[in-house]
């Protein structure tokens, strides 16, 4: 695929929108970046979802805050399935 228009011919075919339009430069430019940032890790694959990032899973247990996933730093097991409203 080619913008004609522009005489532009991007490099590969994950370059291009779903619409057939080139990838904005932004876009280019962020979608080859693997970087460290204050939020976390930051990578996105060919489709521009985020793969780097890692998020951290708590719940409410017996009144208190658990990290239950990832297991590295977790200081509890998830409770699943959460009982019923009225049994806890």
């Amino acid at each position: 695929m080619a913008d004609l228009a522009s005489g532009r011919y991007p490099d590969s075919e994950e370059e291009w929108l779903l619409d057939g339009s080139p990838l904005p430069p932004y876009r280019r430019t962020i979608s080859r970046r693997d970087i460290a940032t204050a939020f976390g890790e930051y990578a996105v694959d060919a489709r521009g979802f985020q793969i780097a990032h890692k998020m951290v899973l708590h719940q409410w247990q017996n009144g208190k805050k658990v990290t239950v996933w990832p297991a590295n730093v977790a200081d509890g097991k998830p409770s699943y399935p959460t009982p019923p409203w009225t049994k806890r």
